[in-house]
């Protein structure tokens, strides 16, 4: 198989609404040397009709089709499939800027990553906390990054596709995205290629128009499940912790517990009164694993607050009613939604 410069890796499943308008824009990038993979991820709409369609027009299209298993395992995918030196991912219902390849692969040479900036499209109310920081890149080039930097610096994280990542970044260790993760994949999966590189280039050049809806059904992903949504940001938390302990420096140690604390406090303000406590006792155990005692005086106000409200509720000494419970989550969660 040809080798190519930037290997584009869409997951497509049942979004026949918009996939058109985001294929054209992958069609009309003057770059050449790159190849558009898409992993149509079992769709029972024309999906599937329309990629072919596209694989017809321009020999950059390749379309893969392969049973449902969701937005991960479709990535993993592309990757085992792409030939680029450079890989980045797009969603299919978003859409690339004019020359965003070209000036993508312009701006990263000599750098390991390019973040980049986005602009927000489609019908919503506002856009979420979590990923506005796509709107606030600032022009950066860190010449010796370290892990700190991912858990720092607006960009690196949650999202995969404001990146152009080196393939030898994720080929050379044969990363790949967890298929078990329901909650903070993405953000697991580039932890692991950030922590690879050495050179990154920031750039508040808006490249990638990215979708938003109106935040109902948000909304109601988050607010419905809080014990299962703490189950999987544990879980992520052990994933990120043990694909890049062994490059951990103790200077990185405060950023990353800042950021892990938050992905972890955000459902346990939520829980049932009969949960609270054990999993009050079980966040004990991993902060000590994040040796927390040692960097108590570089965490943020907010993760203080939160600490000791945990320690009142192991201790007795915090009260839980439905009152300040409610009250408590709504204003944790402003920061996210």
């Amino acid at each position: 198989m040809p080798m190519v410069k930037i290997s584009v890796i869409i997951p497509v499943y049942n979004v026949e609404r918009y996939l058109r308008e985001s294929l054209d824009s992958l069609l009309n990038q003057s770059f050449r040397d790159a190849e558009f993979i898409m992993v149509n991820d079992g769709s029972t709409d024309s999906s599937h009709d329309i990629c072919q369609e596209y694989v017809g027009r321009d020999d950059r299209f390749v379309l893969i089709d392969q049973p449902n298993g969701g937005p991960a395992r479709a990535r993993n995918t592309g990757m085992d499939a792409a030939t680029g030196d450079y890989i980045c991912f797009m969603d299919s219902d978003d859409l690339l800027a004019e020359e965003a390849l070209q000036k993508m692969f312009d701006l990263v040479q000599g750098y390991d990553i390019l973040v980049h900036g986005t602009e927000f499209i489609g019908d919503y109310d506002e856009v979420p906390a979590w990923i506005s920081v796509a709107e606030k890149i600032k022009r950066a080039d860190v010449e010796d990054f370290s892990i700190r930097h991912i858990f720092s610096m607006y960009g690196c994280g949650p999202v995969l596709w404001l990146h152009l990542v080196k393939a030898d970044l994720i080929q050379r260790d044969r990363l790949r995205i967890n298929e078990n993760l329901t909650i903070g994949e993405d953000f697991s999966f580039a932890v692991t290629y950030f922590a690879n590189a050495r050179r990154v280039r920031f750039v508040p050049d808006k490249l990638y128009s990215y979708r938003l809806f109106r935040k109902g059904s948000l909304m109601t992903t988050f607010q419905d499940m809080p014990r299962e949504k703490l189950d999987q940001s544990l879980y992520m938390s052990k994933v990120i912790y043990n694909s890049i302990k062994d490059k951990i420096r103790p200077t990185d140690e405060a950023a990353m517990i800042n950021v892990l604390l938050i992905f972890n406090f955000r459902d346990f303000y939520r829980l049932e009164e009969d949960c609270i406590l054990e999993y009050a006792d079980i966040l004990e155990r991993y902060m000590r694993v994040l040796h927390i005692e040692s960097h108590a005086r570089e965490l943020s106000g907010m993760n203080i607050m939160m600490l000791g409200y945990l320690k009142g509720i192991r201790d007795g000494s915090v009260k839980i009613s439905e009152r300040n419970r409610s009250m408590t989550a709504q204003e944790y969660w402003k920061m996210f939604i």
